[in-house]
């Protein structure tokens, strides 16, 4: 596979993450969101790999990859599999909102630098 096909598939899956964030942050700040939202369980399972060695998948190891590039605000790593347990609860704690947008700004962030070299800038 070439760079430049490489670089795409990345950064479709990059992109697919942070529309999916924004869908879940919106739907949990407005109160519109069901525990039985596909989204929001795909979300919760992502969540949950990236907290456990035994399940992470490829999906997984990508989104471990972006967040290597950030820190979150108060330094610590999310605890992931809490937060997973958190929304499939329909828990929409301030604290799991900024952690949300947390990650979802760290997305977009590295998105935007994807699509940055990809334009060749």
């Amino acid at each position: 596979m070439s760079s430049v096909g490489l670089n795409a598939g990345l950064y479709s899956r990059i992109r697919d993450y942070a529309v999916m964030l924004d869908d879940v942050l919106i739907r949990l700040k407005s109160g519109s969101m069901s525990s039985n939202d596909e989204q929001l369980r795909h979300l919760a399972e992502l969540l949950h790999n990236l907290g456990s060695a035994a399940y992470r998948d490829v999906e997984s190891l990508v989104l471990l990859a972006v967040l290597q590039t950030s820190a979150p605000p108060d330094g610590r790593t999310p605890a992931w599999e809490q937060l997973s347990r958190d929304l499939l609860a329909g828990s929409t704690t301030p604290a799991l909102i900024a952690q949300l947008e947390w990650l979802a700004a760290t997305i977009e962030q590295e998105r935007s630098g994807m699509l940055a070299k990809m334009r060749g800038a």
